[in-house]
């Protein structure tokens, strides 16, 4: 499900590096490869971030995820054609996604701490 918004454009990604369409028995299974590629790039990102501007770190990860909600699922992703706006989508839909983002970027951080202290 979390790959769901990258599963119609896969197929330009598939088109431009492997010169071919992507097997539709692929698309769910390259739609998640994408969207958790996009969570780590993410995740590395905060975690240099951190380091050099402490900033990104207030609230936890918390500050820095809802940003990252509100910019990805909620503007790009739609504007995109990848999802529907959310003014079309189901209030609980978007709570629920907002909400994993938060547990995404709490992890985040704490992962970022562990790294650090192990460092």
């Amino acid at each position: 499900m979390a790959g769901k918004y990258f599963i119609a454009r896969n197929d330009v990604i598939s088109k431009n590096v492997f010169g071919r369409k992507l097997p539709k028995s692929r698309k769910k299974l390259a739609g998640e490869a994408v969207h958790y590629a996009m969570g780590t790039t993410l995740a590395a990102a905060y975690g240099a971030l951190g380091e050099v501007s402490p900033v990104t770190t207030i609230g936890g990860g918390l500050a820095f995820d809802t940003g990252v909600w509100m910019f990805a699922d909620e503007v790009a992703v739609p504007a995109l054609g990848w999802s529907k706006p959310p003014a079309k989508t189901p209030s609980p839909s978007t709570s629920t996604r907002w909400v994993s983002h938060l547990v995404y970027g709490w992890t985040t951080e704490m992962v970022r701490r562990a790294v650090r202290k192990a460092l």
